[in-house]
């Protein structure tokens, strides 16, 4: 099985930023944990500067995080109190309440969470565009029933282990894994195909064939998970995948130009369940080492 790997980021280079009145926010995923700088002005409040933004009348979001600089003060929607936070404090602070700056200087708060970027989302949802990864291991069934029990539970373990390491590699979240593959988002087209390769590559290691699809396009964000089309079109992308396969949508290969992947047209097929013929594209195979994940500047 293959070693986790040491995984380095700077906050200065986040997979995401908001930006509400009064506040700046800066996101960094870590596998299943997000990292949240949180940097607020003087005379902000969460029900004055986001709660419009949010549609609630107070703060949904269960925090937990230190305090690095400034003064933050909390109140609790249940009577529970009024709470005060100064450099050196670490908070866990339960959904449903609100918190403003205190003083003339700003403060700075370092948070984690296991729900990425949750902070002032809308109650109805937030639309995004974003590059989606579906992977399956081809004949899994024939080949559980050969090894076995524990055989394939070791198998799919470090399945599952590689294809984390190497989403997480090339700046990829892993959403849900699916039995025998795994669903994963990006916020890059070329960020995905290159992911999607290192998969193939890895997993072949393991004696498994596995095939992807790859597709970008706008779905919704909301307490539940990620909502739409885009999402099932992904998923019978990859399903007319052979083994060691990698098809990807139109947009994601127009999107990808310029990175140094090539692609193998396929023409148009019909995706089971979604109306419309879809123009696909196989991932050619590299003549040459695929480039390292970004370490610091992104990629297209």
């Amino acid at each position: 099985m293959e070693r986790p790997r040491v995984v380095k980021r700077t906050l200065d280079d986040p997979d995401e930023r908001r930006a509400f009145e009064k506040v700046q926010l800066q996101f960094v995923r870590l596998g299943d944990i997000t990292l949240t700088r949180m940097l607020a002005e003087p005379g902000w409040r969460w029900s004055t500067h986001v709660g419009p933004v949010a549609g609630t009348g107070s703060c949904q979001v269960h925090h937990r995080g230190t305090i690095l600089e400034g003064h933050l003060e909390v109140e609790m929607d249940d009577g529970g109190g009024v709470f005060d936070f100064l450099p050196g404090d670490v908070y866990d602070i339960p959904a449903g309440h609100d918190g403003w700056v205190v003083g003339d200087v700003p403060t700075l708060m370092l948070e984690m969470s296991t729900q990425m970027g949750e902070f002032g989302q809308p109650q109805s949802g937030e639309r995004v565009l974003a590059t989606l990864l579906f992977s399956d291991v081809v004949g899994s069934t024939p080949l559980a029933e050969q090894l076995g029990d524990d055989g394939w539970k070791r198998l799919i373990g470090a399945h599952d282990l590689v294809i984390r390491n190497e989403v997480e590699r090339f700046r990829g979240q892993v959403v849900s894994t699916t039995g025998d593959g795994v669903f994963a988002r990006f916020d890059g087209a070329a960020r995905a195909v290159h992911s999607a390769r290192a998969i193939v590559d890895a997993t072949a290691k393991l004696g498994l064939a596995v095939r992807v699809g790859v597709h970008t396009g706008e779905m919704e964000i909301d307490r539940e998970g990620l909502r739409g089309i885009a999402i099932h079109e992904a998923a019978r992308i990859m399903a007319l995948a052979g083994p060691a396969e990698i098809l990807v949508s139109d947009l994601t290969m127009q999107l990808a130009a310029g990175s140094g992947l090539e692609f193998d047209d396929r023409g148009t097929a019909e995706l089971r369940g979604v109306s419309g013929a879809r123009h696909l594209y196989a991932v050619a195979r590299p003549t040459t080492a695929a480039p390292p994940p970004p370490a610091s500047t992104p990629s297209p």
